[in-house]
C-alpha cells in the first residue's frame, strides 16, 4: 500500500493491523500540514522511524503497538515489528517489585500503604525461590518496624499472601 499525505488514517490502521498485527494511534501536534511530501510505500522493509516521521512531518505524533501493546522500536522494520516481542527475564518483574519495596524501605514516612501492600501481593505472587520469599519477609518486617503509617493490620492482610509452608 502506498501512503500518500491524504491517505486516510483507517486505510493505514487497517492496513498495519491486517498485514503486519500492529496497532497505530495518531495525535494531532499543533504544527502545520506538509501537503506536498513524497508518498511512502508500506512495505515489510519499511522502517518504523520511517513511518513515525512521515507521520510527524504530516503534522501527528504517531505510536505503532503489536497486539501486546508494546511499544516498536523504531529501528525495527514492519516485518520485524509483525514479530516483536519484548521477552523479560523471567524474574524480571520481581526485581522491579523488590526495588520499589526497597526504595520505600528506606523511607520511614512513605504514605501510600495501599501502594506498599499491593506491592508485596505481587513481589510474593511472583516469588519462584525460598530466597525471594524470604527477601519479601525481610522488606516487609523492615516497612512494618519503622513505618508508623503501616499498621499492623496492613502487616497482617500481607502476610495472608504468604506461603503456607514459608
Amino acid at each position: 500500500v502506498r501512503i500518500e499525505s491524504n491517505t486516510s488514517q483507517d486505510l493505514i490502521k487497517r492496513h498495519l493491523k491486517e498485514e503486519y498485527s500492529l496497532g497505530c494511534q495518531f495525535t494531532q501536534l499543533n504544527k502545520s500540514l506538509k501537503k506536498d511530501l513524497p508518498s511512502i510505500e508500506l512495505n515489510e522493509d519499511v522502517l518504523i522511524g520511517e513511518l513515525i516521521n512521515f507521520f510527524n512531518r504530516l503534522g501527528f505524533r504517531s505510536k505503532i503497538f503489536n497486539s501486546d501493546g508494546i511499544s516498536i522500536p523504531a529501528e525495527l522494520s514492519l516485518k520485524e515489528a509483525k514479530n516483536f516481542n519484548n521477552d523479560r527475564s523471567e524474574d524480571f518483574d520481581f526485581q522491579q517489585l523488590i526495588s520499589s519495596l526497597t526504595s520505600i524501605s528506606k523511607s520511614t514516612d512513605y504514605g501510600d500503604i495501599e501502594w506498599i501492600k499491593r506491592l508485596f501481593i505481587r513481589a510474593l505472587k511472583k516469588t519462584n525461590k525460598p530466597g525471594e520469599i524470604q527477601l519479601v519477609s525481610d522488606l516487609l518486617a523492615k516497612i512494618h518496624s519503622e513505618n508508623d503509617k503501616f499498621l499492623d493490620s496492613d502487616h497482617v492482610e500481607v502476610l495472608r499472601y504468604f506461603p503456607v509452608d514459608s
